[in-house]
């Protein structure tokens, strides 16, 4: 439902897709005809984005940190930039969120947008520890589990590569998050001519509510 609305209501000739992992919102743009860059830190993340799409037409895939997009060789403006997937929460410092939103406000034409989505911090004051739900996708199971470290969150993440309906490889991620409210997103992205035009509980566009919602989907123009 998200990426129609993207297409319906947005109608973006250019997208740049921050956090783009192994690619995989990029054949939605493909389909269109619609021109894609996608930045990720992960160089493994970015080989496989390129073995998936990179003969695509008016697609190019970066290795960069969304917060220092000149050093990523990003350049141009774009008509929607993306930041999905709970990649923000690695910005674990206000400076860090504030470039991040000062890097997109000047790739964004005036009217342009900003969509981000996020983990929201609302459903998860009584908790210490937090198990989303597993999923699994394109042979790979991914098992995530938070776990609160004062302001911080620890971020453990078990994938389990299947093959023949038995486990044939497992990896444990571990990182540091920091799960960024709505208000200090709002605060953050108006000191760089972004204005909050639309909030959402998810990608199923259901309605925000700060304290059941399980995300932040919020989108900002750029005035």
């Amino acid at each position: 439902k998200l990426f129609s609305h993207l297409l319906e209501k947005y109608a973006p000739g250019k997208v740049l897709d921050l956090g783009c992992g192994d690619g995989g919102h990029a054949r939605w743009f493909i389909e269109n005809r619609i021109k894609y860059v996608g930045v990720d830190l992960s160089r493994e993340m970015i080989k496989r984005a390129k073995d998936r799409f990179g003969a695509s037409a008016g697609v190019k895939f970066l290795v960069g940190d969304m917060s220092r997009l000149d050093a990523a060789k990003v350049s141009g403006k774009f008509d929607l930039i993306l930041n999905m997937g709970n990649t923000l929460p690695h910005l674990l410092k206000p400076e860090l969120l504030s470039e991040f939103f000062r890097c997109c406000s000047e790739r964004l034409p005036a009217g342009g947008h900003l969509v981000i989505q996020t983990t929201n911090p609302g459903h998860l004051v009584e908790r210490s520890i937090f198990f989303p739900t597993p999923r699994l996708q394109d042979g790979y199971l991914f098992s995530p589990v938070y776990i609160r470290r004062r302001s911080e969150w620890e971020f453990v993440m078990q994938l389990f590569r299947l093959h023949d309906g038995a486990i044939a490889e497992r990896k444990v991620l571990q990182t540091r998050l920091r799960l960024w409210s709505l208000a200090q997103l709002k605060a953050a992205a108006r000191r760089h001519q972004l204005r909050l035009t639309e909030v959402f509980g998810d990608a199923a566009m259901s309605q925000w509510e700060r304290q059941s919602s399980p995300n932040i989907l919020a989108f900002f123009g750029k005035q």
